[in-house]
């Protein structure tokens, strides 16, 4: 059996492939950024989950995924994850540490060669 798919139909089952790629990539990196935010945040991380950090934040593709999520409505779900492993008030603890998290961002893109002026999303702020 033969189906046949006109160009709109090619388009359209593309554009939600890479959007389902786009989604699975970040939820398979998503440990690295919620440890790589903890270790911005001074968590005491001890082992594995050290070592996961500190690669994490040495990690372009994660600095990157950690700047995005940061600078839109995305933190949302990234604190309210935080929250669900027991990070308390995570919101609140970027918020307080934002000029050393985007000071760190910011020198890390630097070095990847970008030139964005990365900035914690803030909402009615």
């Amino acid at each position: 059996m033969k189906l046949k798919i006109n160009e709109n139909q090619v388009k359209v089952i593309l554009d939600e492939i890479l959007k389902e790629n786009a989604v699975s990539n970040i939820k398979s990196s998503f440990k690295e950024i919620i440890l790589g935010v903890a270790h911005l945040l001074n968590f005491n991380l001890s082992g594995i989950n050290k070592h996961t950090a500190i690669n994490a934040l040495e990690n372009d593709e994660i600095i990157i995924k950690i700047s995005k999520i940061l600078s839109d409505r995305r933190i949302e779900v990234l604190t309210q994850k935080m929250e669900s492993f027991g990070i308390s008030n995570a919101l609140n603890r970027i918020l307080n540490n934002r000029e050393h998290i985007e000071y760190f961002i910011n020198e890390r893109l630097k070095e990847m060669g970008k030139k964005e002026n990365f900035k914690i999303f803030i909402e009615n702020m």
